[in-house]
């Protein structure tokens, strides 16, 4: 307890680093897979556009 008490700066500054990290990631990552399926999204809606004609009953 007493180390704590001496070094809360470098507990509370690993920490933080502990939660940036993998959030920075996260996000990076987040975004990439955005851009990415919003990309296949609208690539598949333009690809299928006048292959097939619409199904009638």
């Amino acid at each position: 307890m007493i180390w704590l008490s001496r070094n809360w700066d470098q507990v509370l500054l690993g920490l933080y680093e502990h939660i940036v990290i993998p959030l920075s990631s996260l996000v990076i990552s987040f975004v990439l897979a955005f851009a990415v399926g919003f990309w296949a999204g609208r690539r598949s809606a333009s690809a299928s556009r006048g292959r097939s004609p619409p199904i009638r009953r």
